[in-house]
């Protein structure tokens, strides 16, 4: 069995984060960010429109970056928290968001390991952050993201698929769909069946599903989140 790759998540988004602000970028996605924005504030409003997702609810970003989803969702009225393994890309949240005059909670962290107590939220939002996660790492995400999520909450997860683009295809390793830079795996490209497997495996109920087509194809999942036995309770911190 081939032995595992090296992640380093902090310093590949930390880093990207700092330069993405010195160059006046309004977040991860570049001059993309706004449209990127736009088409998953989409995806949320159909699945609260289709799933009975009342405002205020208590919502949770992971991988959050700079915090501009979590921004317009708290002007909506989301009781809205988002947590991001990036010191750099929480400051700059935190500046936006005081700026924007939205109270958000936001919490450098690991989405691994969540500070959250079982049960907490009404709805889950996978900021793009699902395809960073490698390996053996991606059940503990999904396991992590259950923990925490009310029962009967809704979870939406939106992730790269399907064949990689021409752009990293020299980077990609067909036989694990990581993407591999200087040893180190940082985006995992899996086919949509695998990946909705995974999430079933997870012990969410995949209630709808559909890819939206791009040079690099999303997969886009809306989920709620079966019950189960209950799992030993984190305190709120």
């Amino acid at each position: 069995m081939p032995e595992p790759y090296r992640t380093d998540y902090l310093n590949i988004h930390n880093n990207r984060y700092k330069i993405l602000k010195n160059q006046n970028k309004t977040g991860w996605d570049g001059d993309e960010t706004r449209k990127v924005l736009q088409d998953t504030l989409g995806i949320i409003e159909r699945a609260v429109q289709r799933y009975g997702v009342k405002i205020p609810s208590r919502l949770l970003e992971l991988g959050c970056g700079n915090g501009c989803l979590t921004i317009e969702l708290s002007r909506k009225g989301f009781e809205c928290r988002g947590i991001d393994i990036a010191p750099s890309a929480i400051e700059w949240a935190g500046e936006t968001a005081l700026k924007e005059k939205q109270n958000i909670d936001y919490r450098v962290g690991n989405v691994l390991n969540l500070p959250f107590p079982d049960d907490f939220f009404d709805i889950i939002i996978d900021g793009h952050c699902f395809h960073c996660i490698i390996d053996e790492d991606r059940k503990i995400f999904l396991s992590e993201a259950c923990r925490v999520l009310k029962d009967s909450g809704i979870f939406i997860i939106m992730t790269m698929c399907g064949e990689p683009s021409k752009s990293i295809l020299e980077r990609f390793e067909y036989r694990n769909g990581n993407l591999i830079a200087g040893g180190i795996a940082g985006r995992h490209i899996g086919m949509p069946e695998s990946i909705l497997e995974e999430i079933r495996l997870s012990g969410l109920h995949i209630i709808e599903w559909y890819i939206i087509k791009g040079p690099q194809d999303m997969l886009a999942v809306i989920a709620k989140r079966q019950r189960h036995a209950l799992l030993p309770r984190k305190k709120e911190q």
